[in-house]
């Protein structure tokens, strides 16, 4: 019979494959494959609301702002799966990218940089946004049009991060 130290000993190698840094490393890539199952499940969720739908008028203009939304919200999300891809590809996006306030000065530049995931993060949350408001539109529901402006947000915030400081940074270096 194995003592109580043992069994905590084996507990512990088990858990490692679980360890906390394994997932704290790669945080993107779990908000962008859970951001996209959700994605799939709302567009399935609404369509047996739209099919229900007995004024299309009514239904394809509460639609359409969440649908240009979604639509717009998945490439941009998957340019900035592709953008993470090429630049941590094989090494771990967790180190510093050089000087500045959190390291932030000309990490478009580094490739292995926390940043990378934190803007493919911040897209997967926006994904994740417009796919709820998608489903609350075709659901008819009162709160689509915060989702659907929290998704605005966070798109917004994603391209200041990516496109506007790094370009205004280039532009006065």
């Amino acid at each position: 019979m194995p003592s109580h130290g043992s069994v905590i000993q084996v507990t512990a190698i088990a858990a490692r494959p679980l360890d906390a840094a394994r997932f704290l490393d790669r945080p993107g890539e779990i908000a962008v494959a859970a951001a996209t199952l959700l994605a799939l499940a709302a567009v399935v969720a609404s369509l047996p609301p739209l099919l229900a739908a007995r004024q299309r008028d009514a239904t394809r203009t509460r639609l359409t702002p969440s649908l240009v939304m979604l639509t717009g919200g998945a490439a941009i999300t998957f340019a900035a799966y592709l953008a993470f891809q090429i630049r941590c590809n094989g090494t771990a996006c967790r180190s510093g990218a050089g000087g500045g306030p959190a390291e932030l000065a000309r990490w478009w530049r580094s490739e292995s940089t926390w940043e990378w995931g934190a803007q493919l993060f911040l897209a997967s949350v926006g994904l994740a946004a417009a796919s709820a408001a998608f489903w609350l539109s075709a659901r008819a529901s009162n709160r689509s049009r915060s989702t659907l402006w929290a998704a605005r947000v966070l798109y917004l915030l994603w391209a200041l991060f990516v496109v506007v400081v790094p370009g205004a940074w280039e532009l006065t270096s």
